[in-house]
């Protein structure tokens, strides 16, 4: 063979691979790209896949389609490299290519058979529904942790039907979300070309304390629980295709889901916590009068003593509490509440805004760090719903939420998180042009 030749063989290898995957070439970036995040951000890793997908594409049918990987798929990637020193693209280790399935074939029955029931009971087979009547069969026996929300699905999409076994359930849309306004877009991009060099990272994770008020309405029979269930049938459903007009696919009241407490129903208050790297958890309880200026009071006294528990030195500790523009905290202009302001001072706490948040934009918990956390909390609580969820005791609801945050801080890069803000300001102005960051 020629050199010429040999040459061309090299590069179709290095440019050639299976559809849906990265090429050798490819995966030689992603090496590159997570060494030279190590180069730029040290010691953090949150953020760093989500970047480095978007600058790869994996192998499609139609070369004009550029399809990136998933975040998921650039960790276990990155793990492989990190965990052998002799990886090289392409290397097999003894097995077919892909992941192992991580529970027995026998196991996925149990979980689509009960599945199936569930629904035709009127209940919608959620995530957490099917995982607490299936704490057993769903378990990963490699991690010891139940299977993920993704591994469920899929199970669902291969062996669930609403009536014909050939006409397998898909996730299916029922509605579209709603875009933000050019005026949103707008405030959002003032609000971020305001803040993006304002601090640096190390001030807001010294300084700032992110929280805000937060609600669950814990169901207290078994039938507002159905209700529940059934209204949070949002956009999509697991339904066959050939039955989406039924009745049992149709959406719930979306009434059942609002915060407001009934002889069924219990709102329950708390409030996340974040500053210094750590979630913490502050629950509110049922009696605290919400998002309003007489719950100030009481608010930031909490807040305070949890501050003060973990920052005992009243020279170390951060006093500089960044909160949404809810109704307790702000005026629809902007202004401050009386009832918050009093109640920072008298504790020794400043709002981030000072008096006027006027330039925060509304809609915009994509940018707030404790919304972050927020979404990490509900999500870890699915895993841990019981079985019969109108039988929990508020005291419960509050172990769960905290056992989640303590989950977060050991599993998620918190750290890395509080340091974020002038990170996301930066890409709001010059990635997204004000609008949704991209998760």
């Amino acid at each position: 063979m020629s050199a010429n030749k040999e040459e061309e063989k090299l590069a179709m290898l290095w440019n050639t691979g299976r559809v849906g995957t990265l090429t050798p070439w490819s995966q030689c970036k992603v090496w590159a790209l997570a060494e030279a995040w190590k180069i730029v951000k040290p010691n953090t890793v949150h953020g760093r896949n989500t970047w480095i997908k978007d600058l790869v594409e994996v192998v499609t049918e139609d070369k004009r389609k550029k399809t990136h990987p998933t975040e998921q798929a650039i960790g276990r990637l990155l793990a492989k490299m990190e965990s052998d020193p002799e990886w090289f693209p392409g290397k097999h280790y003894g097995s077919k290519p892909g992941a192992k399935a991580q529970i027995p074939n026998s196991n996925k029955a149990v979980i689509a058979r009960s599945a199936m029931a569930l629904k035709k009971t009127g209940m919608e087979p959620t995530y957490s529904n099917v995982l607490a009547r299936n704490p057993n069969a769903a378990l990963n026996p490699r991690t010891e942790e139940p299977i993920s929300q993704n591994t469920m699905s899929r199970i669902f999409k291969e062996r669930c039907y609403d009536e014909d076994p050939e006409d397998t359930w898909g996730h299916l849309p029922r509605s579209s979300g709603q875009p933000l306004t050019a005026g949103e877009i707008s405030k959002r991009l003032t609000f971020g070309n305001l803040m993006k060099d304002k601090h640096t990272a190390e001030w807001f994770f010294r300084h700032v304390i992110w929280t805000d008020i937060c609600c669950d309405l814990q169901p207290l029979s078994q039938k507002k629980a159905k209700l529940q269930t059934m209204a949070r049938k949002g956009g999509s459903g697991w339904q066959s295709k050939k039955c989406r007009g039924k009745s049992y696919n149709a959406r719930g009241d979306k009434g059942h889901l609002k915060i407001k407490q009934s002889k069924e129903s219990r709102r329950v208050y708390w409030m996340p916590v974040l500053t210094r790297g750590k979630l913490h958890i502050e629950l509110l309880g049922s009696s605290f009068p919400g998002d309003k200026v007489d719950a100030m009071p009481e608010f930031v006294e909490k807040l305070k003593k949890a501050v003060c528990l973990r920052f005992p030195s009243k020279s170390n500790r951060p006093n500089i509490v960044f909160v949404d523009r809810g109704e307790g905290f702000y005026k629809s202009t902007g202004k401050i509440t009386d009832e918050f302001a009093s109640a920072l001072r008298r504790h020794g706490l400043k709002a981030f805004h000072g008096k006027d948040a006027e330039s925060q934009p509304g809609r915009s918990g994509d940018l707030w760090l404790h919304e972050t956390t927020v979404s990490w909390i509900r999500e870890r609580m699915k895993r841990s719903q019981p079985l019969e969820p109108w039988t929990e005791s508020e005291e419960d609801l509050g172990k769960r939420l905290k056992a989640a945050a303590g989950y977060c801080n050991a599993n998620f890069d918190v750290e890395g998180l509080c340091r974020e803000f002038p990170e996301r300001m930066r890409s709001l102005v010059e990635k997204t042009k004000g609008d949704r960051l991209s998760k």
